[in-house]
Order: structure tokens, then C-alpha cells, then sequence
């Protein structure tokens, strides 16, 4: 009896400590996740401040750092029409283009790789480091380096040489150190070699590009002049037939394979559908930044006088300011329809329709004042205070609604992104015209580039509401057939 007795306290001192283990292990992991997790939130601030504070510099720089005033006149940007003109155009836009590109997908890279390597964060430190030196050397070099000589303009893609060799070191040792924690993406190499195949294709094919329009230049001071390799494509586009279009076609599909073939593994986590919603959060997130700095920056923007170049009716048409006033009208009734308990939406997808209603309305108001007045100050004013409105309304709809889809989620970083290039062409037409330069509204098209903007705003606005009303429209179906399957269910009991 006290052999039984005995074996019975060894078995439950045994289970206790069983049990104190098994507690000791959890409270290790959470201390372990909470600390990870606070590290990981350290890391993503200090890259958004960096992103917001060299956003906002290269911006209030614009002179320098989009146009190249040192080398070249803001007059002639984008004047094409002479051998010189596009010269300097040419050479603006391609320093432009490469250093902003690498500075936007090493810093939104390196963002997102924070989010997937929160478990392990203190391993990821070295490539964190890595990403942000090229982030910050991409805008030091926008902003500090001003050259008009095309060998050393040239020189500028191999900035592209160290990302790439980052994104393969990384790409091979996270594949190797998660192949079996998380065989659903890492189980097999060849999406991370394709991605990095395709990688290498368009950085090699980029630089040999470059290089061999740099060398077939005649002309120091007007390189496109008689360039062969510019030449070859703008005959494809200009010239209209059967030989070029099935070049041009075979150019996009290739371009398009390129693309998908990059985005590989980014596109098998997508279908793997281990995707949360931090992980489009932590992308609303990057857009919100730059948006908050586009907004500082145009409040310079407003100070930056305008020439009248006798291209428009020039009367300063104050009526159309009132589109500000319409604006806060539809802000003030969102807002009360959002937080009025008695008039408070239930339901997620009947939040998204007047949310996705409310933000169709204003902009296609803006529109239509945007395609009826051609004064840049009126626009800009309206489209400041626009997007103003529509971003308070976006936080509103963030906060009150409890869960939103991924489609919706996407739907509103698209929506974001197209309000920013919105804003930014605006502020750069302000500058334009402040010198003189009408490059915007001379375009061979029934609308101004400032326009066709707006109308991209209003596409992506008018398609969130199509897809909430429908999504809502899908929903009350399914609720009435399983109500009249319910009803007969009841009826054939009886």
C-alpha cells in the first residue's frame, strides 16, 4: 500500500514538474516574442523617420534634386523639341528615376523584411544596416551630386550592384534557415533562384543598355542626337508596323514575365495565404509617410509664385474654391453618420459602401471643378484640402471598422499611392510654371497630365465602391437563401 502510495506522489510530483516546465518554456517564448516583437517596432520606426525625412528633403529640394538646376534650366524640362533640350531631360530624368527607385525599394525591402523576420530580428541586423546605407547613399547622391558629364551619370547604375548582392545574400540565407520551420514558401529553392535570375537579367541588361546608348552618343551636349540605340526605340514607337508592333508586343510580354518573375516569391506568399493584416498594414503604413510629407511640402508649394503665361483665362475664378466648402460638407456628414450612435452603420461591409461612397463623391466632384478652372492655384488649393478630407475620412474608416478584407486593404494603399502622385504632380507643376514652363498643359491630349491624375483618383475611387456594393449586394444573398433554407427546413419538421 505505501509502494502504491509512493509511486502515486512520484507520478504527481512528476506531472507538476511536467506541468512548471511546460509553464516555464511558455513564459520564456513570451518574454522572448514581446521582446522581439518591441525590437522589430524599434527597427520599422527609425526606417520610417528615415523615409519621411529624406522624402520631405528631396522634395523641398525639388530644384535640385528632380530638376538639376546647377546643370540645367527648369525652363527646358521636359522641352524636347530641341537636340539640346532633350539632352538635359534626358539626363534629369534618368538620375531622377534610378536614384528615387533604389531609395523607395531599398527602404520598403528592408521594411518588409522586418515583418518577416520578427522571430529571428537580431539575425536580420546586418542586411538591416546594409539596406538602410543604400537608402541613405541613393538620396545623398540625388541630392549632392550633380554631373552632366554622361560617363559619370553612367556610373550611377552600379548603385544597383551592391542591392542586388544584398537581395541574393538574403534571398539564399532566409531560404536556408527557414526550409524547415516554414516549408510552405521555403520548401523548395527555385522560386528564390528564378527571383533572382530575373533579378540579375534586368540589372545586367539595364547597365548594358546604358552603357551602349552612352557610347553611340556623336554629340557631347546632345547625346540622343543620331543615337543608334535611341533611335532603334523610338522608331518602334513611332513608326506604325506589322515588324515593330510584334516587337513591342514581344518587349512587354518579356518585360511582363520579368516582372512576375521578380514578385515570384512575394506572389507564392500571397497565394499561400499566410498573409495577416499587420503585413498590409505595415504597407499603409510606408504610404501614409510619404503622404504626410507630401502635405508639409506643398505648403511650400503655395508660396511658389506662379507666371501667368497667357495660356488660360488667367482671372483668378474664386467660385471653384468652393468645392472646398462641398468637401467639408460630405467630411461632416461622414463623420456624423460614423460616430451619431443612432445613425451608425452595422457591419464591416456596410461601413466599406458609405466609406467607399463618401470618398466617390469627393473626388469626382474634384473633376469635374478640376476639368472646368485651368487656374494652378485654385487646383492646387483644392486638391490639398481634398486629399486632406479624404485621408481624415480614411482614418476614421480605419479605426471604426473591426475587420477588413485584404482586396479592401489593397484597394486603399492603391488609393493612397494614386492621392500622392496626384500631389506631387501638382507641386511639380507649380514649379514648372513658376518658370515659365507650360510642359503640362501642352501635351498631345484632350487632357492636362494634372488631370488625367485626378482621373485615375476617381477610377480607383468609383472601383472600391462598385466592389462594396457588390461585395454587400453578395452578402444579403446569402443571407436570404439561408433564410428560405431555414424556413423549409422548419416547414418539413412540422
Amino acid at each position: 500500500m505505501e509502494t502504491a502510495n509512493n509511486s502515486s506522489r512520484h507520478e504527481r510530483l512528476f506531472q507538476d514538474k511536467k506541468l512548471n516546465t511546460s509553464l516555464l518554456t511558455s513564459y520564456s517564448s513570451y518574454v522572448k516574442n514581446e521582446k522581439n516583437n518591441k525590437w522589430a517596432f524599434i527597427y520599422k520606426i527609425i526606417l520610417i523617420l528615415i523615409f519621411f525625412s529624406f522624402s520631405l528633403t528631396f522634395m523641398f529640394l525639388a530644384d535640385r534634386t528632380i530638376f538639376g538646376e546647377k546643370l540645367f534650366k527648369i525652363d527646358d524640362f521636359l522641352q524636347i523639341y530641341t537636340p539640346t533640350t532633350l539632352h538635359t531631360t534626358a539626363i534629369a530624368l534618368y538620375r531622377f528615376t534610378l536614384l528615387i527607385s533604389v531609395f523607395v525599394y531599398s527602404i520598403t525591402r528592408n521594411y518588409l523584411n522586418v515583418y518577416f523576420q520578427k522571430e529571428l530580428i537580431k539575425k536580420y541586423l546586418p542586411w538591416y544596416i546594409l539596406y538602410a546605407l543604400i537608402s541613405m547613399s541613393s538620396m545623398f547622391t540625388l541630392i549632392f551630386f550633380l554631373s552632366n558629364d554622361l560617363m559619370q551619370n553612367f556610373y550611377l547604375m552600379f548603385i544597383c550592384v551592391p542591392l542586388f548582392l544584398l537581395n541574393l545574400s538574403y534571398s539564399l540565407y532566409i531560404y536556408f534557415l527557414k526550409r524547415k520551420s516554414d516549408p510552405i514558401l521555403y520548401g523548395r529553392i527555385w522560386p528564390t533562384l528564378v527571383s533572382l535570375v530575373a533579378q540579375f537579367i534586368i540589372l545586367v541588361v539595364s547597365i548594358i543598355l546604358v552603357y551602349m546608348t552612352v557610347k553611340a552618343t556623336i554629340y557631347p551636349n546632345a547625346f540622343l542626337e543620331n543615337n543608334i540605340i535611341f533611335n532603334f526605340f523610338k522608331n518602334l514607337f513611332v513608326n506604325k508596323s506589322a515588324k515593330n508592333f510584334v516587337i513591342v508586343i514581344s518587349l512587354a510580354l518579356l518585360l511582363g514575365i520579368l516582372a512576375i518573375a521578380v514578385n515570384i516569391t512575394r506572389i507564392q506568399f500571397l497565394l499561400a495565404k499566410q498573409y495577416t493584416y499587420s503585413f498590409f498594414k505595415d504597407q499603409l503604413v510606408l504610404v501614409l509617410t510619404y503622404l504626410a510629407a507630401t502635405f508639409i511640402w506643398f505648403i511650400k508649394v503655395f508660396t511658389i509664385k506662379v507666371v501667368d503665361l497667357g495660356i488660360v483665362n488667367h482671372k483668378i475664378e474664386y467660385f471653384y474654391l468652393f468645392e472646398i466648402l462641398f468637401g467639408l460638407i460630405l467630411t461632416s456628414l461622414y463623420l456624423a453618420i460614423t460616430f451619431k450612435k443612432k445613425l451608425q452603420p452595422n457591419g464591416a461591409s456596410i461601413n466599406s459602401l458609405i466609406f467607399s461612397l463618401f470618398q466617390m463623391l469627393l473626388w469626382v466632384s474634384l473633376l469635374v471643378v478640376g476639368l472646368r478652372s485651368n487656374i494652378q492655384l485654385v487646383n492646387a488649393l483644392n486638391i490639398f484640402f481634398i486629399s486632406a478630407m479624404s485621408l481624415t475620412m480614411l482614418v476614421v474608416y480605419l479605426k471604426k471598422t473591426n475587420s477588413i478584407t485584404i482586396t479592401e486593404m489593397i484597394f486603399l494603399i492603391t488609393f493612397l499611392i494614386a492621392m500622392v502622385l496626384s500631389m506631387f504632380i501638382f507641386g511639380i507643376n507649380q514649379y514648372l510654371l513658376s518658370k515659365s514652363n507650360n510642359i503640362f498643359y501642352i501635351i498631345n491630349s484632350s487632357l492636362y497630365i494634372t488631370q488625367i491624375f485626378l482621373v485615375l483618383n476617381v477610377v480607383i475611387a468609383v472601383s472600391f465602391f462598385m466592389f462594396s456594393a457588390i461585395k454587400l449586394i453578395v452578402i444579403l444573398l446569402k443571407i436570404s437563401k439561408t433564410k428560405e433554407k431555414l424556413k423549409e427546413t422548419a416547414y418539413e419538421k412540422k
